[in-house]
């Protein structure tokens, strides 16, 4: 079936967010990945990253 992503913002500036991606096989979830992540000058760098 694919993968799966969303993005979530945290703050109202936009400057810290949270990626969430799902990867689906055969119509059952395998993977879940979420990382926040946070802008410093103006690139996003991964804060933490929790994988199951």
């Amino acid at each position: 079936m694919g993968d799966k992503e969303f993005t979530k913002k945290l703050s109202p500036e936009g400057d810290d967010r949270l990626r969430i991606k799902i990867h689906i096989d055969k119509g059952k979830v395998k993977d879940i990945v979420v990382q926040y992540e946070t802008r410093i000058k103006d690139k996003f760098s991964r804060g933490f990253r929790f994988v199951t």
